[in-house]
């Protein structure tokens, strides 16, 4: 009887896994983050916190993919392939590993590389970028980041060799972007490569039929401080680069030239601080940018007009420093604080403010406490945030304020 009691109460208190969730995106002052998302199976956002690699879906923020098995140190960027069938992630040290978006069997994510063989790139990965292959063994992926010789590759993406190297670069480089034609001919067609960092300089490449390699288009020093982040629009034929001067200039992906300077950081429209981030709009008629400044604006293409700015408090902190952003769809828009909330911007240009804040921790979570009588849970961790958590909707709110003085 006593052995039955205690199997009784063993499977009474059996603790199952309900809901998880996920951490922040990390960041970094005085420097941009660049994140990612897909429409394709649901619609996701990706990035990194720590040493891990978050997706969170857009209609349950709470159903996630975290892997925490990549990377041993902090990871700098992730990027879904084309089709999303596989993410690329890279990590402070150099090195990168291609894994599908979902778990093993054995709760493990399955990496294209063996254990101990994950390839490096440079001595620390800024961005990443597929082509737009969708097969395995077929797609190219693009890594660029820090490093004396090395600062930019292209190689077989799930084999990790046969690496061609971007030339002609001084200092680091903090983003790039590339082409994604769906078959060999269209590929063929459009393939360039986007790149710009430190030395202030906008990179574009192309490919060298003859050495089976890259070569190099153009380069520019229109920009006179760090370009932090270049995009291509969605037909390929326009890129767009923004910087810490504070400009915001499009380029032609042919050859290289300017076509647009949409602000030269000098209008009384313009950003006050330095530009983290860009993304265009899908029908590619627009622009998002995020800033130090603490707003995220929306920039007509063709008129050069800015159309509309987000703002982020009544007071803005140097929290509220826009570091990230990402113009997924017509229905989402998204910005990154540089306290890594996930704002959730209003797509009609009706409302500057967020339409709802995704809260929560991105640092070690230090104590916890529950509240049974209101069904709350309280969290806190070593950057000195208090998270209150109902634990009915699992939707984390701050609790504003100074927790060593009114909390």
């Amino acid at each position: 009887p006593r052995e039955s009691t205690r199997s009784l109460l063993i499977m009474a208190f059996k603790i199952t896994q309900d809901t998880v969730i996920p951490p922040l995106p990390s960041t970094e002052r005085g420097r941009g983050i660049h994140i990612d998302g897909t429409l394709k199976k649901a619609p996701r956002i990706l990035y990194c916190c720590n040493n891990l690699v978050v997706y969170r879906n857009l209609e349950e923020w709470n159903n996630c993919f975290i892997n925490p098995d990549s990377h041993s140190k902090k990871a700098t960027v992730a990027k879904f392939n084309l089709n999303a069938e596989f993410i690329a992630s890279g990590d402070e040290t150099g090195q990168w590993d291609i894994y599908g978006d979902k778990m093993g069997d054995d709760g493990r994510i399955k990496s294209s590389y063996d254990d101990g063989m994950k390839p490096k790139a440079t001595k620390g990965i800024t961005d990443i970028a597929f082509d737009g292959q969708l097969k395995k063994n077929d797609m190219q992926l693009l890594l660029v980041g820090n490093g004396k010789e090395e600062r930019g590759r292209r190689c077989v993406a799930c084999k990790g060799g046969n690496a061609s190297i971007l030339g002609g670069t001084m200092k680091n480089l903090l983003s790039c972007d590339y082409t994604q034609g769906t078959d060999r001919k269209h590929f063929k067609k459009l393939y360039r490569i986007c790149a710009g960092g430190e030395d202030n300089t906008v990179y574009l490449y192309g490919e060298n039929p003859e050495k089976s390699g890259i070569k190099l288009i153009s380069k520019s020093s229109e920009h006179k401080n760090y370009v932090n982040c270049v995009r291509f629009n969605g037909d390929f034929s326009k890129y767009v680069s923004v910087s810490s001067d504070k400009k915001i200039i499009i380029w032609n992906s042919e050859d290289g030239k300017i076509l647009k300077t949409i602000a030269d950081g000098k209008g009384k429209t313009d950003h006050k601080g330095s530009i983290y981030s860009v993304s265009w709009s899908p029908d590619g008629l627009r622009i998002l940018t995020a800033s130090a400044d603490k707003t995220c604006k929306i920039w007509n293409i063709e008129s050069g007009e800015l159309e509309f700015t987000y703002t982020f408090a009544d007071k803005p902190s140097k929290f509220d420093m826009q570091v990230g952003c990402l113009w997924l769809s017509d229905k989402y828009i998204f910005s990154v604080s540089l306290n890594g909330r996930i704002n959730i911007l209003d797509p009609e240009l009706k409302q500057d403010r967020p339409i709802r804040i995704i809260s929560g921790h991105r640092r070690v979570i230090q104590d916890i406490a529950y509240d049974s009588n209101k069904n709350i849970l309280y969290t806190c961790d070593s950057e000195s945030n208090v998270i209150k958590t109902e634990c009915k909707t699992m939707d984390p709110i701050d609790i504003k304020g100074d927790p060593h003085k009114e909390t």
